[in-house]
Order: structure tokens, then C-alpha cells, then sequence
């Protein structure tokens, strides 16, 4: 097995990173300038951060916008609570899970509101008690609940990074992006809102299955594309971009041809699975959100990686 990127082969190639079009248009909540103070205020207020100039770099990175893709047409305090749920799930991917430092049990009970070990468990399960009182039936609330504790035991319990090695094919490679990226959580955050529902027939359906795993794919394969620069230096294969490389004797150029094509390849795939959802749940309000809202999001996550900072390094 191959566990070692060269970057030395690749150097002195000619690249250009490849500019991607998604045919599904952004949209943008009118209020995700004026959320900014309310914002910022809330996050110095729960003291993770240990000075302003290190959340001013959180900031910065703008992930607001990708998390805008969540609740496009939201009202202000929606929106907020919204993006504000979105901060604390990565937060606390990058502090207490990436970093192991806490247990299955201590993740678990993070999502239970009577725990208090976590300073962000209060106010996650507060934002997600907002959205609960909006709902008719808690089946939603409770799913999104049990899909983030899954995911983050996960990604304590199968630290992925030794099993991405330059060997892997692309199946393979995108069934472990499926497991780091925490797609169906994703996807479902837009039925948090309003009294939007789907029950567990419909979650558990094939069809289903099939959106989550072929809508993480372009978003995997554009985050691939637009980070290469910057993950080109560590010496990993968390990077298709990479692994096809390293197979094609480190062309870097036919590298981001064949992700390139990948990606509207699975974009197309996306779509047509969108439509057979659309056409067998015809008339179900609930249904028509999601649906419409990941296709509004595929945009927002590629104009987000265009003109975040933290992929113009």
C-alpha cells in the first residue's frame, strides 16, 4: 500500500486549478450580513475561543455562507439559530472530537439536554429545542439528534486517516468521505425549520440511501479540487485529487481532469435521483424542501469553496 504523497513530483507542473459551474443557482438568505454582530457576540460568549483575533479567523473563513445553504429563505431568527447551530457543530468537531478528547458516552450525551459537561451541549440542544417547539412531531428533531452522535462516535471510533492511501479506488474512496463529511445530517438540517417532517419509511427508503450517497460525491470531489493546493503539502491521500494522481504516474493536470469530469458526472446523477424523489413523493411539502434545498446547496457549497479564504491560500 502506498501511505505517502510525493509533492516533489508535482511541483514544477504547469496547473491550474480547474474552475467548476453547478447548473442549480445559489440563493442566499437576505439576512446573513445583518445576523454578523448577533453572531459574533454569541460566540465570544460561549469562551472557546481563546482571544478575539483567533475568532476573528474563525470568522473570517466565512462559514456562514456554506451554512446560508441550510436556510435560504428563513426568517432573521431562524436564520440565526440556523447558522448558529451550524458554528457549534463544527466547533465542536474541532475541538473535543478531532482532538480525542472525549469519550463514545461523553459525545453520546452531548445531544441529551440534561447533560452540562460540555459548555456547547446547552446550546445546541437550546437551538435544537427552538426548532422542536415549531413541530408537530419530534421525529425529525430526534433523528438529526441520533445522525450527529453517529457520526462524531464514528469519527473517534475509525480514525480514517491511515485507511486513505494512494491504492484506493474511487468507491472506496468516497464511502470514507461519506463517513468524515456527516452527509445525512447535512442534508437534513433544512427540516429543522418550520413544521417540515418526513417519517422513518421515507428515511429508510433505497431512494434515499441513494441521495445521500450520490449527493456527497460532488461535494467531496469540489472540496478536493479547490483544497488541493493547500492539502498538497501534507503527505496524506485524504485527497482524491491526490490518489488519482499518484495512479497516473503524478500528472496533476490529468488529475483534475478526471475529478473534474467526475464531478458533473455525479452532479447529473444527483439530479436524476432529485427527480425520481420529486416525481414518487409528488405533493409532499416536506419532501419538495429537502429536495429542492440540497440542490441550493450543491451551489452554495461551490460558490462557498470559489470565495472562502480558506481555500484562496
Amino acid at each position: 500500500m502506498n501511505f505517502e504523497w510525493k509533492l516533489s513530483l508535482v511541483k514544477n507542473q504547469n496547473t491550474k486549478t480547474p474552475s467548476l459551474k453547478c447548473n442549480y443557482p445559489y440563493s442566499f438568505n437576505p439576512y446573513i450580513e445583518e445576523i454578523q454582530c448577533d453572531r459574533k457576540e454569541f460566540l465570544k460568549s460561549i469562551n472557546i475561543f481563546p482571544n478575539e483575533v483567533m475568532l476573528n479567523k474563525y470568522l473570517c473563513g466565512r462559514c456562514d455562507v456554506l451554512l446560508a445553504g441550510w436556510a435560504p429563505n428563513a426568517n432573521k431568527e431562524e436564520f440565526l439559530k440556523m447558522v448558529l447551530l451550524g458554528d457549534l457543530l463544527i466547533i465542536l468537531d474541532d475541538v473535543y472530537i478531532e482532538t480525542g478528547k472525549y469519550t463514545e458516552d461523553q459525545i453520546k450525551n452531548i445531544f441529551n439536554s440534561k447533560d452540562s459537561s460540555n459548555p456547547l451541549s446547552k446550546e445546541i440542544n437550546d437551538i435544537l429545542l427552538f426548532f422542536r417547539q415549531k413541530k408537530s412531531d419530534p421525529f425529525i428533531i430526534d433523528l438529526f439528534k441520533k445522525e450527529l452522535a453517529n457520526v462524531f462516535v464514528n469519527i473517534l471510533r475509525n480514525d480514517s486517516s491511515h485507511k486513505f492511501t494512494g491504492d484506493l479506488d474511487f468507491n472506496q474512496y468516497q464511502q470514507l468521505r461519506f463517513m468524515d463529511f456527516g452527509t445525512k445530517n447535512f442534508f437534513l438540517a433544512p427540516l429543522l425549520l418550520d413544521d417540515y417532517n418526513i417519517n422513518k419509511e421515507f428515511y429508510e427508503s433505497d431512494l434515499l440511501n441513494q441521495f445521500f450517497s450520490i449527493g456527497s460525491i460532488p461535494i467531496s470531489l469540489l472540496n478536493d479540487i479547490y483544497s488541493y493546493k493547500k492539502e498538497s503539502q501534507c503527505s496524506d491521500f485524504k485527497n482524491y485529487v491526490k490518489v488519482v494522481a499518484h495512479q497516473n504516474g503524478y500528472d496533476l493536470q490529468l488529475a483534475f481532469t478526471k475529478c473534474t469530469q467526475l464531478y458533473y458526472e455525479y452532479l447529473s446523477k444527483f439530479d436524476d435521483i432529485c427527480n425520481q424523489i420529486l416525481e414518487k413523493y409528488k405533493g409532499n411539502e416536506s419532501v419538495n424542501h429537502l429536495i429542492k434545498t440540497s440542490q441550493l446547496m450543491q451551489a452554495t457549497i461551490l460558490y462557498f469553496h470559489e470565495t472562502s479564504p480558506r481555500y484562496q491560500q
